[in-house]
């Protein structure tokens, strides 16, 4: 038995509001949110612009339409949430290529309209969880329910973002894409993203106990940062961790509590990546495919 959840109805008649009917054609509508430039993100060009302030605001009615995309991001569309976590950083002064990219978030959005996230049916073991050291042991997983976390993030200057997703029942349960600020390198960067990651575990594990018959054992919290295991699981800091605020050791304290404990998975293995940066359609789609739970085609 499976259940979705689906946001078809909104997502119809909140589209059009804002874009303009030739622009929803079939051909025209794009296939992801957004597109790399060669090797590049295309929204660091906004942010980067948005920095100089050296542009005319745009007169269109951009804080309604982020505001509409926001809300379907939160409910059941994960495979938006970077693309609006980004493009909410420029409400205050949005410029017209600010509003192009919202536009293409918004076409997005119509052309998978009927895309939503299905909980339930036999127990899926992803390939990227057999791939993690350690690995993760089925029978855990099968009595956890498929409870487990992913936490990354993007080192950049003036745009680090953390993203996590917590995955249930074969899809997620809970996602979210976050800008982390005067972050010094990958790995603070990685503990920030695990942390946050770990508050929402916390809530999510209590609120699921309230249901559910769980065991007490960890949730496994996979990362790709060969950093964080070490210092997650030793008390103490190091010249290169002596920094790091009082917040930054939360992820610690609940592997040292057995709340979760870390798994190491390869780069390329990552579902978290599209939460953090704007990935190729190949990534894209296998990424949204594994979070919603849904069998579409590329």
């Amino acid at each position: 038995r499976t259940i979705t959840l689906s946001q078809e109805t909104y997502i119809t008649e909140m589209v059009p509001k804002f874009v303009s009917n030739h622009l929803l054609n079939t051909i025209s509508l794009p296939k992801s949110p957004c597109d790399l430039v060669g090797k590049s993100d295309p929204y660091h060009d906004l942010v980067a612009q948005y920095a100089r302030n050296d542009y005319t605001p745009t007169k269109e009615p951009y804080l309604a339409a982020i505001a509409s995309a926001l809300y379907a991001s939160c409910m059941t569309r994960p495979d938006i949430s970077y693309n609006v976590s980004l493009l909410c950083r420029f409400s205050s002064r949005p410029s017209p290529e600010a509003w192009r990219a919202l536009v293409k978030v918004l076409q997005y959005l119509y052309k998978t309209r009927k895309r939503g996230i299905t909980y339930g049916g036999p127990l899926q073991l992803d390939d990227r969880l057999t791939r993690t050291k350690p690995p993760i042991d089925p029978t855990l997983h099968n009595k956890l329910m498929g409870l487990h976390i992913y936490s990354d993030a993007s080192w950049k200057t003036e745009s680090t973002y953390a993203g996590f997703i917590i995955m249930y029942n074969n899809a997620a349960l809970d996602w979210g894409s976050k800008l982390l600020k005067v972050m010094l390198s990958s790995s603070e960067a990685e503990i920030g993203a695990g942390c946050i990651a770990g508050k929402r575990a916390i809530y999510v594990r209590n609120l699921l106990g309230e249901m559910l018959n769980l065991p007490s054992i960890p949730i496994p919290h996979i990362i790709d940062n060969s950093a964080l295991p070490y210092l997650t699981e030793n008390m103490g800091v190091s010249k290169k961790s002596e920094h790091f605020r009082r917040w930054q050791h939360f992820l610690r304290y609940l592997v040292t509590h057995n709340y979760t404990y870390m798994h190491l998975c390869r780069t390329t293995d990552m579902l978290a990546n599209p939460l953090t940066k704007c990935c190729n359609r190949v990534e894209f789609h296998r990424f949204a495919k594994t979070v919603m739970n849904f069998q579409e085609a590329p």
